[in-house]
């Protein structure tokens, strides 16, 4: 009874969720979403934190990012208050705490638009381009009954063929019938032509083609005689070392998928990857080791003696083959953030696809370096040593602890004198750019690049921004930084 006492607006806000599909028509769309919003106003008196949690959100999560808001309720500005009192119409301003909000007042002469936003989140030139688009799809709805939904574009169509210029680099040659069948085959290539060039180098060590290539042979051959199949995952359970990276070698050679877990990872992901990609094989090393014990998987301890003395029994050569372009090379477990980690199995397919953008991006020879900045069990990692041991150049593993240190990882950059980089922009942001005349190629991907961080990390040298998900190997778009113009991926 007191809340009818009470002044103010008491709304409640409940989100809804439409399916597009491309063969949907328009007028059908309106009327899903036309009955949608009467369904869950069942739901209107259901906090919008408690929908969330409903709905597998963790604390926190954006259960939407914006908000069309209908002002229809009737103003009658002729009415009489009791006592005598009458009253003005106030304008007041507001703000929205969500990145883009829509509010509709419907006029006597037509529709007053109100766009409101968080200029932290969305740019004012963005918010007009929207305005823009909607507009100009508004006037010629009544059309658009009949029009399947993937035939309706919200740019004019000279935007449209100017976005679509914009987004198409210089064509690759690709020649599916000279294309390898295997990543495997990629290496040993460089190995037949470098032999004695450094192809790892990591902890102390240097290893060149010809060994590289002889100890991922003795291993491949050893995991064959223990029984490993065709296509069948081996899970990688070790920091960044030189015994770890020769045995992802190994098990594409072996004509396995090699699974990279983090030993750093709770034991609970950990033990749940093993069992989901049904490892019978785990290759480890120090901290990895009791990662591995107790459970289903047959650990193998890359430092035994035991297993160090079955491998120098085991022949250097190639094995033959057992797979092809479309066999499982690997598998990447995804950061798990709204449940269960997923595995993306990739088959060598798409990463012999990648090489060759590799190669058009960041070419790279005999002498340059490449730094593995990016542990295994991200796909950045892929990129990386596609980058050196395709092209002939030199892989050099980073420790962990300077991978989080700025300072470190600058000075590491200076002594072994990289030429190309692979990592997020937010490694870069806070870093000074020092005298690096040997780093020629630096590609920041997995996020927006500042135009800023482009302007200081740029100068000098060539600067990308990539994207892409897991599922298309790695990246699928890149931007080119060039003075005075903004990278165009994100903004």
């Amino acid at each position: 009874a007191q809340a009818e006492r009470m002044t103010g607006l008491f709304i409640n806000t409940v989100p809804m969720r439409l399916r597009l599909q491309a063969g949907l028509e328009f007028g059908e769309l309106c009327r899903q979403a036309r009955d949608l919003s009467f369904a869950v106003q069942a739901h209107d008196r259901l906090p919008l934190a408690r929908i969330a949690e409903l709905a597998g959100f963790p604390n926190g999560a954006a259960l939407l990012q914006t908000l069309l808001v209908i002002e229809n309720i009737p103003l009658d500005t002729s009415a009489q208050l009791p006592g005598g009192l009458g009253y003005e119409l106030v304008h007041a301003a507001s703000a929205t705490n969500l990145p883009l909000l829509v509010q509709i007042t419907p006029e006597e002469d037509g529709l007053h638009l109100l766009l409101q936003s968080q200029r932290s989140q969305l740019p004012d030139d963005f918010v007009e381009r929207v305005l823009a688009d909607w507009l100009r799809l508004l006037r010629d709805v009544a059309g658009l009954a009949d029009t399947p939904v993937g035939q309706i574009g919200l740019l004019a169509p000279a935007q449209w063929a100017a976005w679509r210029a914009r987004g198409q680099g210089p064509a690759l040659p690709f020649v599916p019938e000279r294309m390898p069948d295997s990543l495997a085959d990629c290496i040993e290539r460089s190995a037949q032509r470098h032999p004695a060039e450094p192809a790892l180098v990591g902890g102390g060590r240097c290893l060149s083609y010809d060994e590289l290539n002889r100890r991922a042979n003795r291993l491949a051959h050893h995991l064959r005689a223990l029984g490993l199949a065709p296509g069948e995952r081996v899970a990688l359970v070790a920091d960044r070392s030189v015994a770890i990276t020769v045995a992802m070698l190994a098990v594409l050679k072996a004509g396995g998928a090699y699974v990279p877990i983090d030993p750093e990872h709770p034991h609970e992901r950990i033990a749940f990857i093993l069992a989901d990609a049904g490892c019978r094989f785990a290759l480890a090393r120090g901290a990895g080791l009791a990662c591995v014990d107790g459970g289903g998987s047959r650990a193998l301890d890359l430092d035994s003696d035991t297993l160090l003395a079955e491998l120098a029994a085991q022949p250097e050569s190639n094995p033959p083959r057992s797979h092809d372009a479309s066999s499982p090379a690997y598998v990447i477990y995804t950061s798990g953030s709204t449940g269960q980690p997923k595995g993306v199995l990739v088959p060598h397919r798409g990463p012999l696809r990648l090489m060759q953008a590799v190669h058009a991006m960041l070419p790279a020879g005999p002498g340059d370096r490449v730094l593995q900045f990016t542990g295994l069990h991200f796909d950045m990692s892929v990129l990386e040593w596609l980058c050196a041991w395709t092209q002939g150049a030199c892989l050099h593993l980073i420790e962990r602890e300077l991978t989080r240190s700025g300072e470190g990882l600058l000075a590491l950059l200076a002594e072994q004198a990289i030429t190309h980089v692979v990592a997020q922009p937010a490694v870069f942001a806070p870093l000074p750019p020092p005298s690096l005349s040997a780093l020629r190629y630096l590609l920041l991907g997995g996020d927006v690049c500042p135009s800023e961080l482009a302007e200081r990390w740029g100068r000098g040298r060539v600067l990308l921004n990539g994207y892409g998900p897991t599922e298309a190997s790695v990246i699928v778009t890149a931007d080119r930084h060039e003075p005075g113009r903004a990278i165009a991926l994100g903004h």
